[in-house]
């Protein structure tokens, strides 16, 4: 029974990827690539923070937008990583991980009706968050190619501009495509943005995840971007820390007012453990972020290579991320039957692109967030399901 119920929640879709949760749930043995939880544990001087903090019992209260010394560890952090100048007391607040900063961000800042640009394929969250808030997601195509991969087309964005347009969201370096944008196309975005007074929500947790020369920018640190980009940073993935729950939001300091609202009426302020080991996180020592790129760069390779060897999919080399894309090629089935039959006759699950919008249709996600092993037997599983294709 429906009645009564909000209606802007009743209109936002579970996702498509609760249909293989249920189905792997009543199987034994799957090998799984579904799901974007980096294997490596959480750098020893960041548990050994969160242990000291239990014992100085740091287990009470804390401020609603974050201890003081986390806030300025952040800014720091933003100043010389991103090139963003920030104020750790007005223009920063520690959120229950980047889908946290989203969240109390696009309540903060979306009336119903307000049409926000969101490129296609995306992360589940970028979309439907827009609409928890009430507001209008605009599906905006990347374009693809067999050879390039996926990229932003600032002109697609300019198509879609109508005067209930609000904000654009970006997600660079991107899930699930493993897309990094460019310096010249976030600069065309951000001149979009400007020329017509849009708001930026920039969701940016794989920033130190990248290959290949390729370089992560933040679109807030652009020339006249500080006064209309949002940005949600996580520390779950840098840091290998997705259960710990924590992230932080950098905007300008009238809409961290109301995201201070929005997250103090909801969960009123963050873990003050987390916070602890994210400060240690944020202070270093990061030199283990050289291997694990590396890591990632050798279980992309192969992953790419056993694809493209399987001649039903087209795969091309991401820059980011730990997620390939590949688009399926003749094989006669939607990509949720594709990854259906791959549960099926070869206890292996993935993620179907139809659940990261009408653009990801044909394409399937896998993770590389597993070891090499692991990722291995999974090919192997893959190639025995599609004999008979």
């Amino acid at each position: 029974m429906s009645r009564g119920l909000c209606g802007k929640v009743l209109g936002v879709p579970a996702s498509g990827i609760v249909t293989i949760r249920d189905m792997k749930l009543t199987m034994t043995g799957v090998v799984g690539l579904e799901s974007g939880d980096p294997d490596f544990d959480t750098p020893v001087h960041v548990k050994e923070a969160a242990v000291g903090a239990l014992r100085e019992n740091f287990t009470h209260y804390t401020p609603n937008s974050g201890i003081v010394p986390l806030r300025e560890a952040i800014a720091k952090k933003l100043k010389e990583k991103n090139g963003m100048e920030t104020n750790a007391n007005t223009e920063i607040m520690v959120t229950t991980g980047g889908m946290g900063a989203l969240f109390t961000a696009t309540q903060a800042v979306l009336s119903p009706g307000d049409e926000v640009l969101v490129p296609d394929p995306y992360w589940t969250s970028n979309m439907m968050q827009v609409l928890m808030a009430g507001g209008k997601g605009v599906s905006v195509p990347l374009e693809y190619s067999k050879e390039t991969g996926f990229r932003l087309d600032p002109d697609s964005f300019m198509e879609l501009i109508t005067d209930r347009t609000r904000a654009i969201v970006i997600n660079t370096p991107h899930n699930p495509t493993g897309m990094v944008a460019s310096k010249e196309e976030l600069k065309a975005l951000a001149e979009i943005a400007q020329d017509h007074d849009l708001y930026v929500f920039s969701d940016e947790p794989y920033e130190d995840i990248v290959y290949d020369g390729a370089r992560h920018y933040s679109i807030g640190s652009f020339p006249g971007m500080k006064e209309r980009t949002i940005t949600a940073f996580s520390l779950s993935k840098t840091y290998a820390m997705t259960g710990w729950r924590i992230g932080y939001l950098a905007a300008p300091r009238e809409i961290i007012e109301q995201a201070y609202k929005v997250q103090l009426y909801s969960v009123n302020g963050v873990n003050a453990i987390a916070q602890k080991a994210a400060l240690a996180a944020l202070e270093g020592p990061h030199d283990f972020l050289v291997d694990m790129v590396a890591e990632y760069k050798r279980r992309r390779d192969m992953i790419v290579e056993r694809l493209n060897s399987m001649k039903i999919f087209e795969c091309w080399m991401p820059q980011g991320a730990f997620y390939v894309f590949p688009r399926l090629v003749d094989v006669g089935m939607t990509s949720m039957e594709f990854v259906k039959l791959l549960l099926r006759e070869g206890k292996m699950a993935t993620t179907p692109g139809s659940i990261f919008g009408e653009r990801g249709e044909g394409f399937v996600r896998f993770a590389y967030s597993f070891s090499f092993e692991y990722i291995q037997e999974a090919m192997d599983r893959i190639e025995g399901a599609i004999l008979g294709l």
